[in-house]
């Protein structure tokens, strides 16, 4: 058996709520839905998953968990989550992560219609909120050295652009016929160029550069 969507929420009234919100737009169905992690994950074992939502009443940890385990079992399963906690540690730990759609748990209907519209097309999505704030966060830190993307050679820009939409390292290489060494390479010197000091903040400057749909 085979199903389209997965939702995975403890709470029932808001899972309700989102699979109601789901159901409102045209091709997302059939939806399986899990109350927590380990039914989640029994569910992927057994079934295939365009999207799996992991909703805003999971703990921030079960969630992060819940998102690797998601893809080791399944690498086409795109993950998004939707947020409780928006503070800035949080928001960059999910900028980070492997999921490609992240949305606060006031977003519209419309925005969550318009995020699984994108990972259905292989893109990531960023809701207009977190957006607004990496953006802001780049203005506020900036720094002579912060911001010169006119320095990147055009293999750079395109790795980061792959960054931007979610690509591990793996999926990069296979993507554009090199090693994941030389993948990671290029990461590292996209940092030291850009001034910044992990994913998030690739993730960030691929946000202000249009890189992520908002």
């Amino acid at each position: 058996m085979e199903s389209g969507f997965l939702l995975v929420e403890p709470n029932d009234i808001l899972r309700s709520g989102l699979c109601c919100a789901l159901m409102e737009h045209r091709g997302i169905w059939p939806i399986a839905e899990a109350a927590d992690p380990a039914q989640a994950l029994d569910l992927v074992e057994r079934e295939s998953f365009a999207i799996a939502i992991l909703g805003a009443g999971l703990a921030d940890g079960s969630r992060y968990e819940l998102l690797n385990q998601i893809a080791q079992l399944s690498q086409r399963t795109a993950c998004m989550v939707v947020l409780r906690n928006e503070s800035w540690s949080e928001i960059e730990r999910t900028t980070a992560s492997r999921a490609m759609g992240i949305l606060c748990v006031d977003s519209s209907a419309q925005e969550l219609r318009a995020a699984v519209e994108s990972l259905q097309r292989g893109a990531r999505y960023v809701c207009s909120s977190i957006q607004e704030r990496l953006v802001a966060s780049l203005r506020i830190g900036s720094n002579s050295k912060t911001g010169c993307t006119e320095s990147l050679t055009r293999r750079e820009s395109t790795i980061l652009s792959r960054i931007g939409r979610g690509g591990s390292n793996r999926e990069i290489a296979a993507e554009l016929g090199l090693s994941q060494r030389t993948v990671d390479t290029h990461r590292t010197r996209l940092m030291r160029k850009l001034g910044v000091h992990n994913t998030a903040g690739l993730v960030r400057f691929a946000v202000r550069e249009g890189l992520i749909e908002p």
